[in-house]
């Protein structure tokens, strides 16, 4: 993976690959992850979904690149309770019945 960021830097044929293919698609899924988080009031509709999406991947490929920790369940566990925490809504909000 850090080969293919790195491939993906300095090469823009790998750079546009690498983004069409997988982050794009990674982001997609995200977003509609968060969209319906959004929809069943579970964070707040203001949420810049990009913004929560980068930090996400930017810690993970820091941990990546640094190589100071590993990656494990309880570290992404902790860093989406992080995130998603500063995206809550004060209190879940109830789903509205639909006719």
């Amino acid at each position: 993976f850090l080969g293919l960021l790195v491939e993906a830097h300095v090469n823009p044929a790998t750079r546009g690959a690498f983004l069409a293919e997988f982050a794009e698609r990674r982001r997609a899924v995200t977003r509609q992850v968060l969209q319906r988080a959004i929809e069943r009031g579970e964070i707040r509709p203001d949420t810049d979904i990009d913004v929560v999406i980068d930090a996400l991947g930017g810690a993970v490929t820091f941990r990546l690149v640094q190589g100071h920790a590993p990656l494990t369940k309880r570290f992404t566990d902790a860093l989406v309770r992080l995130v998603l925490d500063g995206c809550k809504t004060s209190a879940p909000a109830r789903r509205r019945a639909t006719a």
